[in-house]
Formats: C-alpha cells, structure tokens, sequence
C-alpha cells in the first residue's frame, strides 16, 4: 500500500517524490502487489469467516459469542484476541467432553 499511494502523499505535502511519481516502477510494483495480495486476503477472509462460522455450530457457541469472534476477524489486532477466546473455549469444552467419556 505505500508504495502504490506515495505519490499521492508526495504530491499533496509538495515534496520532490523522486522515484514515487505516479506510473514509475516504484507506484507499479506497488499497485501489482496491491492488486493480487488484496484480492488473496479478500478470499482468505472469506475463507476465515466460513471457517469461524462453522466451528461456531460444531462447538454450539452463543449468537453474541460468534459474532463477537467474527467482528473482531476484521480488526488486525482484536483477531488474535478472539482467535484465542475461541480456542481456550474449544480446548476447555472438548478436553472435559474426553475426559468424561473416559
């Protein structure tokens, strides 16, 4: 994302962009790695989000637990936070269910 946009920044703060005017390689590479790493994330969050969705009905989680965790999927750092949740209360209620069995 920086290198497509610097020369958008450069040209508004009036300072010499040097290799970040627009069309020159820099902005390309930039637009290139832009164009495919965005549309790899966009299916690998909706990959994300079927995948959460579905652990959601197997694990039996409350509505406001699963939309919790699939909200906080699309802030960069609460995803950590909710992948964790979501795995202490997998661990914690399939550990006990073994251990019951047993």
């Amino acid at each position: 994302m920086p290198l497509k946009y610097m020369w958008w920044v450069s040209e508004k703060l009036n300072f010499a962009p040097g290799p970040f005017i627009q069309g020159e390689p820099l902005q390309r590479l930039g637009e290139h790695i832009t164009l495919y790493l965005g549309i790899t994330h966009g299916y690998l969050y909706m990959i994300f989000l079927l995948s959460a969705f579905l652990l959601s009905r197997l694990a039996k989680w409350t509505m406001p637990f699963t939309l919790v965790t699939l909200v906080c999927g699309t802030v960069p750092i609460l995803s950590f936070w909710a992948e964790k949740r979501a795995s202490n209360d997998v661990r914690t209620r399939f550990i006990e269910a073994s251990e019951e069995l047993r």
